[in-house]
């Protein structure tokens, strides 16, 4: 059986929620529910992953960094990373936060 795996990230403001990652977060979890999928997120600016309560997301893995990062050079951190997840038959896909 294929999963979806998606990989994201999001740049985290000190203080400020985060709407757009919140919304994305919210429409994978309803496609997600039938364990047909994963989110691999990178969160940038920060070091920790618990202010925005990703715990409660069984189908989120997350990576942080202090860094803020360009869009390839995120994305080629979580695919060296997360490489090994990714099966012949899953599709990967690259969802915007926004």
């Amino acid at each position: 059986m294929s999963v979806l795996r998606c990989f994201a990230t999001s740049i985290v403001h000190e203080g400020a929620a985060n709407a757009e990652l919140e919304r994305l977060i919210q429409s994978l979890s309803v496609s997600f529910a039938d364990d047909a999928g994963r989110l691999y997120l990178l969160l940038q600016n920060t070091q920790e992953a618990a202010p925005l309560d990703l715990e409660q997301h069984t189908f989120i893995t997350c990576l942080t960094t202090p860094a803020i990062l360009s869009l390839s050079a995120a994305r080629n951190i979580l695919l060296r990373h997360y490489n090994r997840d990714i099966q012949d038959e899953d599709i990967v896909a690259f969802p915007d936060d926004d």
